[in-house]
């Protein structure tokens, strides 16, 4: 049991920096999606903005919806990835273990934050591990479907994303209605293919 438990909690690791990974990559994928201003929207510098800053540039948080999935990202970023990446200590949060006598060693987070649910700690209980990889399985769904589906089928699909008036003029009629953008997609990777297999 505890070398399940540990190996879980290198899974979960693994699995937490890969997600907020494939998160960045999205949401840059997804600004071409919206309606923005190259003059005034610096890529360069939209694409250092941290995961929640580009969030918010790019969908609605006013969406009830849309607001969840964002704070659900946020309680597993401060709770979970952060201290992940910065040796189990977090802005909110810092795990100590306390010595007590006849006990032994007792973890112990030091926060200034009154908890309200959901991921205490990197260290949490087998059945929580089992939450977070159920609000990733979540959150992929939402991905999938909800309004970052085109950003989405554009990155599962493999080629890259234009970011000329052009093109992205191209994309947004696309985006239309589901059907009018998979027949779009469908187009646009069978020219990468046949430029990758130099078929002319």
């Amino acid at each position: 049991e505890a070398e399940r438990r540990r190996r879980a909690r290198y899974d979960l690791g693994a699995a937490t920096t890969a997600f907020f990974s494939m998160l960045e990559h999205l949401l840059v994928f997804a600004l071409a999606t919206v309606d923005y201003d190259p003059a005034t929207v610096d890529i360069g510098g939209f694409v250092k903005k941290r995961w929640a800053e580009k969030f918010k540039r790019v969908l609605d948080l006013s969406d009830s919806e849309t607001k969840k999935h964002y704070d659900s990202l946020h309680a597993i970023a401060t709770q979970i990835r952060n201290p992940q990446a910065h040796g189990g200590f977090g802005a909110e949060t810092s795990r100590f273990y306390v010595h007590l006598t006849g006990i032994g060693a007792v973890p112990l987070d030091l926060s200034k934050a009154d908890p309200s649910g959901g991921w205490a700690s990197p260290f949490m209980p087998l059945h929580e591990d089992d939450e977070l990889w159920s609000a990733f399985d979540d959150l992929l769904r939402w991905f999938a479907s909800g309004p970052l589906r085109f950003a989405w089928r554009y990155a599962e699909a493999g080629i890259g994303m234009p970011f000329d008036a052009e093109s992205r003029q191209r994309l947004r009629q696309a985006m239309m209605d589901d059907e009018t953008f998979a027949t779009y997609l469908d187009h646009l990777t069978w020219g990468h293919d046949q430029a990758a297999n130099m078929d002319w």
